[in-house]
């Protein structure tokens, strides 16, 4: 498992363990990597490692990307650092691990309370895997703001980390699928799994049972909760009438405008859209 990888374990990743499983079992092929999004990531990596000795003082040396490392502790995992800040003792070869992210600015908000939590999953199994007491996390947000972050090392989640990693090959040595959950990346894993049916029949045990009578209530309460939410935007609809705008007590408005669609394959049509605004509403309306 690599280090970008172990995140599934913890469910914040962007695999779930059940779809990591498959795929580490050869059950269902690894995805393609998009190679424009990973060409022009690696063209500006060395730009930000140089900004984080210009900005911050900080001096690390790119990583060979072909050379993957081994965990000495943990069998089964292993990374492929962006750079390191090698040691000037002798102790470790390694003061501390740098990771570099290339952040759109679609993703920026991900980034306004500090590293995303799969991300400091990653720098965990880094920082294990390289015996380091610290990584570096520099994101160039918007192609024009450089954000830092020092991630210390934290040895009761490398214990747990490695806990897992091995109860994950454990799973997969032994044809032993983890829990599925409600994840995207599970239900395709299972839709490419299993793509058409053979017209058999197979029991089902107990457990099932109790959560079939669980899936129909949240069905029940999801229809319940939809039809609650479209009584109460009628309302706020009937309210608001031939105006455009309803403005709440607290300030709040909501707005009913008039959009066109234009007409492509279909039609074209008029409709107006019901849509709470987070701002308060303006003097001149």
């Amino acid at each position: 498992i690599g280090a970008s990888e172990v995140a599934a374990l913890y469910g914040v990743g962007y695999e779930s363990a059940y779809s990591l499983w498959a795929k580490k079992s050869g059950l269902l092929p690894s995805e393609e990597s998009d190679d424009e999004r990973l060409y022009w990531g690696k063209k500006i990596e060395p730009v930000i490692i140089q900004g984080l000795t210009d900005r911050e003082g900080i001096f690390a040396s790119p990583w060979p990307q072909d050379r993957f490392v081994a965990s000495q502790e943990c069998e089964g995992l292993g990374c492929t650092p962006d750079a390191v800040i090698e040691s000037s003792f002798n102790a470790c070869e390694y003061d501390g691990v740098v990771e570099i992210k290339n952040v759109g600015e679609y993703m920026a908000s991900e980034w306004k309370d500090g590293v995303p939590l799969r991300f400091q999953c990653q720098c965990q199994a880094q920082i294990a895997t390289l015996d380091c007491d610290y990584a570096i996390v520099a994101a160039l947000v918007g192609g024009n703001r450089l954000v830092t972050h020092r991630i210390e090392r934290h040895d009761a989640f490398i214990a747990d980390l490695y806990k897992r990693v091995r109860e994950f090959w454990r799973q997969v040595e032994s044809n032993e699928p983890p829990p599925v959950d409600g994840s995207r990346q599970t239900t395709e894993a299972l839709r490419i799994l299993h793509p058409a049916d053979n017209g058999e029949t197979v029991q089902l045990d107990n457990a099932l049972e109790v959560a079939t009578f669980d899936l129909m209530n949240y069905r029940k309460q999801a229809k319940s909760y939809e039809e609650m939410a479209a009584r109460v935007e009628n309302a706020i609809r009937a309210a608001i009438g031939d105006n455009t705008y309803g403005v709440l007590p607290s300030g709040a408005k909501w707005a009913w405008k008039t959009q066109e669609r234009k007409g492509y394959t279909v039609g074209a049509s008029v409709s107006r859209v019901l849509d709470r605004k987070s701002t308060r509403l303006n003097s001149s309306h």
